[in-house]
């Protein structure tokens, strides 16, 4: 099927900014379903365009329209064409406030079955997008890639990909406790600036205390935490967004999400799967909810890219952008969802 593309803006009058990405819908008479793309952590743009050079959310909008639904993807506030700024004081209920001016815009265009609005959301995505879903219940379908909805298994998700990056048991374990103290700080410091000199301290006492061998191990893991990395690690972990993100119950949103929802995850995620799935099962079981599809695809990473065992490396060596599984198990679901409606 033959699509176009048209660059879009619309306002979110609560941040007084101006949100500017592409719709792009097949190229036909009818009116499609949409969904609106949000992606993940960071300064993204429309593309979702990472490190490495892949630009995801582009090859998901297009295999999408093939596919005959349309879709919506944006650049971040304060990202290519956006106003407005974007740091670490932009937290996922800003983000989320975003994407819900972005879901107003596409009820005005006329190429649109406005019954048919739905959501598929990216890691940190996935978090808004639960969040979206729970205070628009005329959303019609959402999708959840890798999604960032289970804070209570931050530690874990560190400890497996230190796992997957080589590191030896003892690391993994002497930095699961320090991560462990460092966001009960988080959790319960409100003080942004009280929150930061306590991290900082911690950081350089639980230093101090590492074995040498375990220091000079820890300074070749990108996920470790080290003196060296003690500035970055502490303007992220002490910032209002992360602040936000960690004390965002997700679970409970996840139990009053009334749209049809699917939840996909890679086999060597670092987001835990097998953790992952089972709190939203249990969040899905606690609402009563019956239509929900949860799956773990094998072989894939964070990225829904092919992969032998998720490791970092491995990131900047694929030529792979999303793997072909991922892509058809999202559109058979949503096309099978927007069937029934």
């Amino acid at each position: 099927m033959i699509f176009t593309e048209k660059e879009i803006t619309y306002a979110n009058t609560q941040a007084d900014i101006t949100l500017a990405g592409t719709l792009t819908v097949p190229q036909s008479s009818d009116q499609f379903p949409v969904a609106f793309l949000i992606g993940g952590m960071g300064p993204l743009d429309r593309d979702g365009t990472n490190y490495y050079g892949h630009k995801p959310q582009q090859v998901l909008a297009h295999y999408l329209a093939e596919k005959g639904i349309a879709t919506l993807r944006i650049d971040k506030r304060g990202v290519g064409a956006s106003t407005g700024t974007f740091n670490l004081s932009v937290t996922p209920n800003d983000l989320a406030s975003d994407v819900a001016a972005g879901l107003a815009y596409l009820t005005t265009c006329p190429e649109i079955d406005h019954q048919r609005i739905g959501l598929i959301g990216h890691s940190e995505g996935g978090l808004v997008a639960t969040m979206l879903a729970v205070i628009d219940e005329q959303i019609a379908f959402v999708a959840l890639m890798a999604a960032a909805v289970g804070n209570s298994t931050t530690t874990e998700q560190t400890a497996v990909q230190l796992r997957a990056d080589g590191a030896s048991t003892s690391l993994i374990d002497h930095n699961r406790n320090a991560q462990h103290q460092l966001l009960e700080i988080i959790r319960h410091e409100p003080d942004q600036t009280v929150r930061k000199a306590k991290l900082s301290t911690a950081i350089t006492e639980y230093w101090t205390t590492l074995p040498t061998e375990l220091k000079h191990e820890a300074n070749t893991m990108p996920w470790a935490i080290t003196l060296a990395s003690s500035e970055p690690t502490v303007s992220f972990m002490g910032s209002p967004y992360y602040h936000d993100m960690l004390t965002c119950n997700a679970p409970a949103a996840l139990a009053r999400i009334k749209a049809p929802l699917l939840a996909l995850y890679g086999e060597h995620d670092f987001m835990a799967p097998h953790l992952m799935i089972p709190l939203i099962k249990k969040a899905m079981e606690a609402g009563k909810k019956t239509n929900y599809t949860l799956k773990t695809l094998p072989g894939l990473n964070h990225s829904f890219q092919t992969c032998t065992s998720g490791a970092m490396a491995e990131y900047a060596t694929s030529t792979e952008t999303l793997a072909p599984i991922a892509l058809e198990t999202l559109s058979i679901w949503i096309l099978g969802e927007i069937e029934k409606k």
